[in-house]
């Protein structure tokens, strides 16, 4: 099976190359920015559904600083609003009717538009369409950028991480190195010590010539 599907990929990308199996996976992607594109999109898909309002409502999002800023870039929260909003204006107004008008609250469209934290206006639509233009273009900015940075070796530029240890990581090196080259001189050379003066001592009698000469006793 897996020399089957070694086959199959190898025909298909010729720069694959047949690979053992290993983790249930028996071929590679052909480069590794596939692999990332093929990772990072149903995981940005998989985060946008979790702060789009529909599985957790925007009330209790809001509650967090941080979750709420990423509900603003969540384009399955633009689009659900967009497209809720668009099929309750089509609706008839016996949809439309306050919720306490119906035998079950269900039946009203605004009941749903009351538990979504949706406003049921026109300029909310055109909010929603607007939102999901610049989210639009925000990604794909974002992915040519991607491009160009990630494939700075393929162009013959030194990589992102190349770059990270010249600018970053060398001169902390070198200033780490420099402090503790200067720290070993001092512990080798000491701290400098002054050498203590000497006073010569001073005596009053011989400054003021009052010593007496010596006498000799006669015998």
């Amino acid at each position: 099976m897996c020399a089957h599907v070694n086959r199959l990929f190898t025909s298909t990308h010729t720069s694959l190359s047949p690979t053992p199996c290993r983790f249930l996976v028996c071929a590679h992607p052909p480069t590794y920015p596939l692999f990332a594109v093929l990772l990072t999109r149903p995981s940005y898909v998989l985060v946008a559904v979790m702060f789009s309002g529909l599985a957790t409502r925007l009330a209790s999002l809001a509650e967090n600083p941080l979750f709420w800023a990423a509900s603003y870039l969540s384009f399955a929260r633009w689009h659900g609003e967009l497209v809720y909003l668009e099929t309750v204006k089509a609706m008839s107004l016996a949809w439309r009717m306050p919720p306490p008008y119906y035998r079950s609250a269900s039946y009203s469209a605004l009941s749903g538009l009351i538990a979504l934290g949706y406003s049921p206006q026109d300029v909310a639509i055109v909010l929603d369409v607007a939102l999901l233009l610049l989210l639009g273009v925000f990604f794909r900015i974002l992915a040519f950028w991607s491009l160009v940075a990630l494939n700075r070796d393929k162009r013959g530029l030194p990589t992102l991480g190349q770059m990270a240890i010249f600018w970053v990581v060398n001169p902390i090196d070198s200033f780490a190195r420099r402090r503790k080259a200067a720290k070993d001189r001092r512990r080798k050379t000491g701290p400098a010590v002054t050498p203590p003066t000497i006073t010569p001592l001073r005596f009053p009698e011989t400054d003021l010539g009052l010593v007496a000469a010596p006498t000799t006793a006669a015998i």
